[in-house]
């Protein structure tokens, strides 16, 4: 079974950056995912548009890092 083209193209334009921006400058996926829009918003190299929003991705870090803290996951019942 194939993904759709629409699919495809996203998971091919924006996976690969947002991978790549997570490992370079080491961030979260909320603050990657705002860093390559701002970015694309700007016409500008990520790693510009970083240096000028630094303060402002790591609060979308610190923001995904307490959601993800929050998650309350059901007991598994097999491990019962």
């Amino acid at each position: 079974m194939g993904l759709s083209d629409s699919l495809e193209d996203l998971l091919d334009r924006y996976l690969l950056c947002l991978i790549w921006l997570r490992r370079r400058i080491e961030l979260s996926w909320a603050a990657a995912e705002e860093l390559l829009w701002q970015s694309e918003a700007a016409l500008d190299d990520p790693e510009n548009v970083f240096s000028r929003k630094e303060e402002m991705l790591s609060n979308a870090d610190e923001a995904e890092r307490k959601l993800s803290a929050s998650y309350q996951l059901p007991a598994d019942p097999m491990e019962a």
